[in-house]
């Protein structure tokens, strides 16, 4: 008779190295504080690197989730020390196919965005090769959340590391060639060519990378963000309220609304912006020139999310808005729709994807202040049944496409096998 043999299989512990621009610190990146959790309960344990300028202020995180600083900050000597990047062979490809491929001029301003990206990267590869030693024995994944120079260094790291997962999502300004001073986005052959998987956030975003990028990456899957639920509210019946939420740089256009204020003549509105940036001065000023009996404006400043998503719950905007000239798909956009608010935004990136006249307006990318004005006003003066339908279609858009709880467990699923 056979002695029974027992087998013990054990199991490796599961780490997410985790790649951000600031959070946990500071209060950008507010998606994140949705989606850490659901990364937290995957992996045994987190360790978020962050390129924050501050550490000043910090948010909560779960149990199970650590965070470091690793700085992205450049100093003369190593702008001069990024010129090495010159005899690189990653430098050398790249000056290739920027002219062979993506026909385009090799200019000085691209010239010097390939050498500090290429720089950057060796720095982050050099730092998460110290991470691989120091963890030896756990099972790791190393996640960017932006495809710019944090990716390239995970691409970086897999060539030396090719047994290691790396992957990185993929939004709008890391996306869009568009949306650089020079039209270009650095290393984008290196990069899909050597993450495990590239993650864009819209099916938009994930034609781009084909058709644009020109590459053949070695997994392309989308995988869209998402907000966490939140009560269906009332419209303001008592009030008309207009809300928008963004920084305040010149891709965003908030002038734009300003502007386009003047043009509501019909209606009294009350504006609430929340976020804040470079061209409060500039905002502060087209304010001034905006307003008129009727119009209120309240420019809110920079808030937390769980503060926005108070005020979205207590005052039951009508509408939210937003202008930029390029986006992925907001996640602003996708938090006012969980509450039922119908959106106005420029058909740019994915928007297209969230927004349609169904659930808000689609805006021409270069609409102009006396157009945004009328439309404005056209839809407060819709009959109240046509509003609640709006409503209902918007809270039915995020609950089929952008529910945090059905994305996120999914997402970190997939990276888990």
């Amino acid at each position: 008779m056979c002695d029974k043999v027992t087998v013990k299989i054990e199991l490796k512990r599961k780490k997410l190295i985790l790649l951000t621009s600031e959070f946990p610190y500071g209060k950008g990146e507010t998606f994140l504080e949705t989606e850490i959790a659901f990364l937290a309960s995957g992996f045994d344990e987190v360790l978020i690197y962050s390129s924050a300028a501050s550490t000043e202020t910090k948010r909560d995180l779960p149990d199970n989730v650590c965070s470091t600083v690793f700085s992205n900050r450049l100093s003369k000597w190593d702008k001069l020390k990024a010129l090495t990047g010159f005899f690189s062979n990653e430098f050398r490809s790249e000056k290739k196919r920027v002219r062979e491929v993506y026909k385009q001029e090799w200019s000085r301003g691209i010239r010097n965005t390939a050498l500090i990206s290429l720089f950057i990267g060796k720095r982050w590869k050099q730092e998460l090769e110290k991470e691989i030693e120091r963890s030896k024995g756990i099972d790791l994944t190393f996640y960017s959340y932006w495809c710019t120079d944090t990716a390239l260094g995970l691409a970086l790291l897999s060539q030396s590391n090719p047994s290691v997962k790396t992957l990185s999502r993929v939004h709008g300004w890391d996306l869009y060639f568009e949306a650089t001073s020079f039209n270009y986005q650095p290393y984008r052959e290196l990069i899909a060519h050597n993450l495990t998987c590239l993650y864009p956030i819209s099916r938009k975003g994930e034609c781009y990378i084909r058709d644009r990028w020109k590459v053949n990456p070695n997994a392309l899957r989308m995988a869209r963000l998402g907000t966490r639920e939140v009560n269906e509210v009332q419209p303001n019946r008592i009030r008309n309220i207009l809300v928008s939420c963004s920084n305040l740089i010149p891709l965003k256009r908030v002038s734009l609304i300003a502007e386009s204020l003047k043009y509501v003549d019909q209606v009294d509105l009350e504006w609430y912006h929340f976020g804040d940036g470079p061209r409060r001065a500039k905002i502060d000023k087209l304010v001034e020139m905006s307003r008129r009996e009727g119009v209120k404006i309240h420019l809110m400043g920079r808030k937390s999310n769980d503060e926005i998503l108070r005020w979205f719950e207590e005052n039951a905007p009508n509408l939210f808005i937003n202008v930029s000239t390029t986006e992925g798909i907001p996640v602003s956009i996708m938090e006012a729709m969980s509450f039922g608010t119908p959106v106005f935004a420029t058909d740019v990136g994915g928007t297209s994807e969230i927004v349609s006249n169904e659930n808000g307006r689609l805006l021409k990318p270069d609409i102009t202040p006396a157009e945004l004005g009328r439309m404005i006003q056209e839809f407060f003066l819709l009959n109240r049944e046509d509003g609640l339908v709006m409503r209902s279609n918007a809270r039915e858009m995020w609950r089929k496409r952008y529910n945090a709880s059905v994305n996120y467990k999914q997402f970190v699923e997939e990276i888990l096998e």
